[in-house]
């Protein structure tokens, strides 16, 4: 009876949850800043060029997250989708 319990709230937060996520076209709304300046500001913040990107939330925030190769190194850069602020640039 216990872990019926557990299992029920555990399943009603991941519900309630993903309730609030917002879907990929309003994220995508949201996002001020354009893929293709995302991409020139973590060209300019890390040396590399582009070779992946992806939009993604982080508390109620577009992310742009962008993936940087510099000859045989990778980076990672994430850019605030609504203001264009680089918030991490890290060795992959």
């Amino acid at each position: 009876m216990k872990k019926l319990v557990a299992l029920t709230a555990v399943a009603s937060v991941a519900l309630s949850s993903a309730a609030f996520a917002m879907s990929d076209k309003d994220l995508l709304a949201k996002a001020t800043v354009s893929l293709t300046d995302a991409i020139a500001l973590a060209e300019k913040n890390q040396a590399g060029k582009a070779i992946e990107a992806d939009l993604s939330e982080e508390k109620d925030t577009p992310i742009w997250e962008i993936k940087l190769l510099n000859g045989d190194q990778e980076f990672d850069v994430k850019v605030n989708g609504a203001t264009g602020t680089i918030i991490e640039s890290k060795k992959d």
